[in-house]
């Protein structure tokens, strides 16, 4: 007991990472589907994917019956970034739309 107020008056509160509250805030903002394959997937950091591309994927990992249109899935992908420290940075080439994750 007196190792606990000790450590408490050396330290003062420690506070731990909330893990699972972040996650859950994370399915409630998408979808489970989206984070198990955000998870699953490879988004790697600095380097232009095509949005097309990455909706593709998660079609085909959704078994062809996505939760999402492409356009929310738009959204999701800047939600993922938000919740593992990332900036989403959008482009387009024509037709083609690229995001970029880079770190903050």
């Amino acid at each position: 007991m007196m190792y606990a107020v000790k450590e408490y008056l050396q330290k003062g509160v420690v506070e731990s990472e909330p893990i699972k509250i972040n996650n859950k805030k994370f399915v409630t903002d998408t979808s489970k589907s989206f984070v198990e394959w955000a998870t699953s997937f490879d988004l790697t950091i600095n380097t232009k994917l095509a949005k097309k591309t990455l909706f593709n994927d998660y079609e085909s990992y959704c078994e062809d019956t996505p939760d999402c249109d492409i356009r929310l899935f738009g959204s999701w992908l800047k939600v993922y970034a938000g919740y593992n420290n990332l900036i989403p940075v959008e482009a387009h080439s024509g037709s083609v739309r690229y995001i970029e994750f880079r770190p903050k």
